[in-house]
């Protein structure tokens, strides 16, 4: 019986939806940026790449969308985005 009433609580759960996103910079960095969240784009993103994971949570902007740790910062407007560091600019013109 254990099983069946598992399975049956996890139907009634409902998981943010998530959605990834894969980047190219002109300087050959790569990274993946994955959302998490009620919202679309996500409250949440989570940027990858080869030296790890770091999560950063959705911060306002005067367009596009962007998310900072206070650390790290990627913004996004349409298909390209950039990735700054503090308050300098690491990786520009990235694009999905």
């Amino acid at each position: 019986m254990a099983p069946v009433v598992g399975a049956l609580l996890l139907t009634g759960c409902v998981l943010p939806p998530q959605h990834t996103h894969e980047y190219v910079c002109p300087d050959g960095y790569e990274f993946s940026i994955r959302y998490s969240g009620a919202e679309d784009p996500g409250d949440v993103a989570l940027l990858e790449d080869e030296s790890g994971a770091s999560k950063l949570p959705r911060a306002p902007a005067a367009s596009g969308a962007r998310y900072s740790n206070g650390i790290t910062t990627f913004w996004e407007k349409g298909d390209t985005a950039m990735i700054l560091y503090g308050e300098e600019v690491a990786h520009a013109d990235c694009t999905r």
